[in-house]
């Protein structure tokens, strides 16, 4: 579990990046084979963080709860 790895809590991606890499636990791979999947980014130092979410278009905007709801709940009944 993510608590086994006693990862710190002030951890961030970069800390998870080595030489263009994930550094991930060993047991990770085996136990959640999906994170196989997930590009390694590529960390700008210079360059703010910011929190983006990737729409159903693909396109990536500015991340609000409304976005989220709006993917989450686009082909549900409207709540009168």
């Amino acid at each position: 579990s993510l608590y086994a790895a006693r990862l710190s809590n002030n951890l961030k991606v970069a800390d998870m990046i080595e030489n263009g890499c994930w550094k991930r636990p060993s047991d990770w791979m085996r136990k959640y084979p999906d994170i196989a999947s997930i590009p390694v980014p590529i960390i700008n130092p210079s360059e703010v963080d910011k929190v983006r979410w990737k729409d159903t278009k693909g396109k990536f905007v500015k991340f609000n709860v409304r976005n989220v709801l709006d993917y989450l709940f686009e082909d549900g009944e409207q709540v009168k």
